[in-house]
């Protein structure tokens, strides 16, 4: 699990990185104010320290074959997240109760699977916007039915809107 847990938390230290940078470049691109821009430059500094501390000990419930099925719905969110992802589908095809998957992000990630799944599909938002397909597209390629909730779901995440993103001829 170690090894396991060591690559989650550096993928979602570089993705809450990345995201804080990009946040701290649109702030001194629209000549925000000195104080927005320290605070996004040293939440950035934090979130880039954080994976510098020691590792703590989480004291899992978790018994091996239990985390084995925690990381299937891990997988299931990584590569199925372009679709309506219900907590019943997850522990159906992974095999555990309702009850596991919350626990076991918990101990394993320190995150929630929909946390998990809303990182996952904004990365691949920004990643699909930049390659210069349409928001409208987008939205249907990251598991979002309407564009007016990826939109506030993006902004919110990332601090500014996707149109910002699309790179136009």
């Amino acid at each position: 699990m170690d090894i396991v847990q060591t690559r989650t938390d550096h993928h979602l230290g570089v993705v809450g990185t990345q995201r804080l940078a990009q946040s701290l470049v649109h702030l001194h691109g629209r000549d925000a104010g000195l104080l927005d821009i320290q605070i996004a430059a040293l939440s950035m500094l934090a979130e880039q320290t954080r994976t510098l501390l020691p590792a703590t000990q989480v004291k899992s419930q978790l018994r091996g074959d239990e985390q084995d099925r925690i990381l299937r719905v891990r997988d299931i969110l990584m590569h199925q997240h372009d679709r309506q992802l219900t907590v019943a589908y997850l522990c159906a095809t992974a095999g555990i109760n309702e009850f596991k998957p919350k626990q076991g992000f918990r101990a394993m990630f320190d995150t929630s699977p929909h946390r998990m799944l809303m990182d996952i599909r904004m990365k691949k938002a920004w990643e699909l916007l930049e390659t210069g397909l349409y928001v409208s597209t987008v939205v249907y390629k990251v598991g979002y039915e309407h564009l007016s909730s990826f939109s506030a779901a993006f902004e919110r995440y990332y601090g500014r809107p996707p149109e910002s993103i699309a790179k136009r001829p």
